[in-house]
């Protein structure tokens, strides 16, 4: 079974790769972090590597994930999957 295992997560890893390179690819900028909306068309970006970006512009593309749930229901974030 633990073999099984680390070939998956090796799968994971390498889609999770594979995904956060393809926006760099076109040239896209890709920001992880927190952000809010400090302003009209202006984003404040805590980042996961530390520090703030604050970026702005005509348009903006923003993914969502969970993770306002996971604080909201803290058994969530215990939960493996």
């Amino acid at each position: 079974m633990g073999s099984v295992r680390r070939r998956k997560r090796l799968m994971v890893e390498g889609l999770q790769e594979f995904h956060l390179n393809q926006p760099m690819a076109s040239g896209a900028n890709l920001f992880r972090g927190e952000a809010r909306f400090v302003g009209p068309r202006t984003l404040e970006v805590d980042l996961r590597d530390g520090g703030k970006k604050t970026i702005s512009g005509d348009r903006c593309l923003s993914t969502w994930v969970l993770m306002p749930l996971y604080r909201q229901f803290p058994d969530w974030a215990k939960r493996s999957p």
